[in-house]
């Protein structure tokens, strides 16, 4: 397990924790990642309570793509100012509750929590898979951040 590290930024805490080390009281999900696979960045928001219940307990359970497609609002990235750049979460068409080879209740914001099949993926050291917005790219450096407020 990580050790907790916290960074303020906005408003929102970032850090990497365990789900027993979450902070309880949060009721927005802030999404960012980058790779060298590609320039494409990953940068939204959400409110929703079934994405927000994910990263409070790491449950996936009813885990479904219209959450990532509908629910989400899409934040400027860093890189000369530009908008949101990615293909997910707009085009998600799957999720880890999808994937009955790999799916268990507690894959929370890890294992391959929202993706577009074969296409553009978010998993975090799955299967040795750590993937922004590509597919098994297993060679390429990536940043994964997740705030909560």
């Amino acid at each position: 397990m990580h050790t907790p590290h916290t960074i303020l930024l906005l408003g929102y805490t970032c850090g990497c924790f365990g789900v027993s080390q979450a902070p309880s009281v949060f009721f927005k999900v802030r999404f960012f990642c980058n790779t060298s696979a590609h320039k494409r960045q990953v940068h939204f928001m959400t409110g929703f309570n079934g994405i927000v219940g994910m990263a409070k307990r790491g449950i996936s359970t009813y885990n479904n793509a219209s959450w990532w497609t509908f629910n989400t609002t899409i934040l400027p990235t860093e890189i000369e100012h530009e908008n949101h750049t990615a293909i997910l979460p707009l085009e998600v068409d799957r999720t880890n509750e999808d994937d009955e080879y790999r799916r268990t209740p507690w894959d929370g914001l890890t294992v391959f929590p929202f993706y577009k099949q074969t296409v553009a993926h978010w998993t975090l050291g799955t299967d040795g898979r750590w993937e922004c917005d590509d597919h098994h790219y297993v060679w390429a450096a990536t940043q994964h951040l997740v705030w909560t407020r």
